[in-house]
């Protein structure tokens, strides 16, 4: 799914009872979406490859795995790429 422009959004991870705030878009022309969820790490847990966008020009991949996480954590963020038109 992705978010529509126009909105501003947080994407929220929930497991077991934790809940992670994974990154925030304010109201505008803010887009996400998920480009793959898969195990990249071999840990037994779910990864995630997202984009989001604040600008129409703008477009952040970020990469998120699960093995890197701490504390009460579900995921952390180990790469971002920035791309513009």
């Amino acid at each position: 799914d992705t978010v529509r422009p126009g909105s501003g959004f947080s994407l929220i991870l929930n497991r077991d009872g934790r809940r992670q705030v994974l990154f925030s878009e304010p109201p505008g022309d803010a887009i996400a979406g998920i480009h793959w969820i898969g195990d990249i790490d071999r840990d037994g847990l779910a990864d995630f490859m997202l984009f989001s966008s604040s600008h129409y020009a703008a477009r952040n991949t970020r990469l998120f795995l699960s093995s890197c996480a701490q504390g009460e954590e579900i995921v952390r963020q180990v790469a971002m790429l920035e791309n513009s038109d």
